[in-house]
């Protein structure tokens, strides 16, 4: 809850909305699809190679976990090995919808093994879609209320503090109504970082991008420490 928002909030903000538009399908393809194979993946394997105890739930559960790859280190090696850009932005994008679909999965598995029961193809495609599509429409709204908001503000110190609200308002908002939270900060950070050349003056955005940085630093160290 304190880390997770503003790191995935910040990684949307910076992307390039063209880049991603255009490399769109596939980032949806490795964001959803590999991380999908990937879960039902391991919880095939589980069977097989693990203790009887350890079911198909739980073998989902795993899976979840695992699938995310680290965006800094796969965007990092990229670099070093000098693949080409339009790669290297299908890999960041799809880090970015990663992080928020690999926690989708891993939502839906535990709630699997916490309620205990065996829903059909359809029961889970709908829940799936309603995770998907309430964080959707609950980012977009959060977004395009803090955008309304700060086209009315010119205070540089306010528009970076509700800048800092954003990614807490937006999955807090989706949280509440049990839909995805990641998504909805996602989509709030990809729609702000596309409309802050309207919102921003020169001097805001400069301190605005010196704060986020700051805290982007911050979040991950935290997050690695934590890890380790």
């Amino acid at each position: 809850l304190v880390l997770l928002p503003p790191l995935l909030f910040a990684a949307a903000f910076n992307t390039s909305w063209h880049d991603f538009r255009f490399h769109l399908v596939s980032v949806l393809l490795l964001a959803f699809g590999l991380v999908g194979f990937t879960v039902l993946g391991v919880a095939v394997a589980s069977e097989y190679l693990l203790p009887a105890s350890f079911d198909w739930r739980l073998g989902l559960v795993l899976g979840a976990v695992v699938c995310s790859t680290d965006a800094i280190a796969a965007t990092s090696i990229a670099a070093r090995v000098g693949l080409p850009r339009a790669i290297v932005d299908i890999l960041e994008g799809e880090s970015l919808v990663n992080d928020a679909s690999s926690l989708l999965a891993l939502e839906f598995a535990v709630g699997l093994v916490v309620s205990g029961q065996e829903p059909g193809f359809g029961q889970g495609l709908i829940r799936l879609l309603t995770l998907v599509g309430g964080g959707l429409v609950v980012g977009f709204i959060a977004a395009w209320l803090i955008h309304r908001l700060q086209l009315r503000l010119t205070d540089p110190p306010i528009e970076i503090t509700l800048s800092l609200m954003a990614p807490y308002v937006s999955y807090l908002l989706a949280e509440s109504i049990h839909v995805s939270g990641p998504l909805a900060t996602v989509v709030c950070g990809l729609y702000l970082g596309h409309k802050s050349s309207e919102v921003f003056s020169t001097q805001a955005r400069l301190e605005n991008a010196a704060v986020w940085n700051t805290l982007d630093f911050l979040d991950r160290k935290s997050t690695r420490l934590n890890s380790s």
